[in-house]
């Protein structure tokens, strides 16, 4: 978190270090139950709200630092941003952050791991094998929101007759800014 990547082991069993996914690269797939070659007949979803947050403070908390470095990461735009009514804030330290800069640059990992609602989807049809969490994937289900997300886990069944692949997708990130202190935030 600390470094803005996420570790993580792929599904051959090698130790990976990457950039937390965002949302913002190309979409490799399309959930729509309207396109007959989306392969999807029908999804069942459910949302859980449970870790939702839109601002992080992040604090430096190395003891030898005369003047603790601190940053505040927000959803600036989009539904969840912050606005009156919807204050949620999440904290973060660690002494490996120093700067003001390293502060915001975990923040913006957290906020884009897991600041907005997941939803779990299971579509009905042709299972995508080439898929694997961290993959942007465009949602347009009807009765689900719909846009880019990211994909943060699926299931693919063994049987002969399995058709169905749940998969756990969150949003991507709407705008976000860096304010200088929590002052702004309280």
């Amino acid at each position: 978190t600390a470094i803005g990547s996420e570790v993580f082991f792929d599904p051959v069993g090698r130790l990976m270090l990457r950039a937390v996914p965002d949302g913002s690269s190309g979409s490799v797939w399309t959930l729509d139950t309207d396109t007959p070659t989306a392969a999807v007949e029908d999804a069942a979803q459910s949302v859980d709200l449970s870790k939702v947050f839109n601002a992080v403070y992040v604090e430096s908390s190395d003891p030898s630092l005369a003047s603790p470095a601190s940053a505040v990461v927000y959803q600036s735009s989009g539904p969840l941003r912050w606005q009156p009514g919807f204050q949620r804030v999440r904290r973060f330290a660690s002494p490996l952050l120093k700067t003001a800069e390293q502060c915001a640059a975990a923040g913006r990992t957290i906020l884009a791991r897991s600041p907005l609602f997941s939803t779990t989807i299971e579509p009905t049809g042709l299972p995508n094998w080439a898929l694997d969490a961290g993959d942007t994937v465009t949602l347009a289900i009807a009765g689900a929101p719909t846009g880019t997300r990211v994909l943060t886990g699926l299931g693919i069944g063994l049987g002969a007759t399995d058709m169905r692949m749940p998969i756990t997708i969150r949003g991507g990130m709407d705008a976000v800014s860096v304010a200088a202190g929590f002052s702004e935030m309280s």
